[in-house]
């Protein structure tokens, strides 16, 4: 909390495989077998006096 202003930061492990495709179908890049870990932190915020319960994205990062 910082005066009426709730900040909550939430972080997301997952695992991706990222590719890139050509306009035949045909892979270029990455590897679709091997998975990679990514990390992002998400960071809301919200004024605690508004009548709007929604949070709002503030900031996005990676950790690193």
């Amino acid at each position: 909390m910082k005066g009426r202003q709730a900040r909550i930061t939430i972080r997301f492990e997952s695992d991706q495989t990222d590719i890139l495709k050509d306009s035949e179908d045909r892979i270029v890049a990455g590897d679709p077998s091997t998975p990679v870990d990514v990390t992002d932190i998400w960071i809301f915020g919200r004024d605690t006096k508004s009548r709007d319960p929604n949070w709002q994205l503030v900031a996005t990062r990676s950790p690193n």
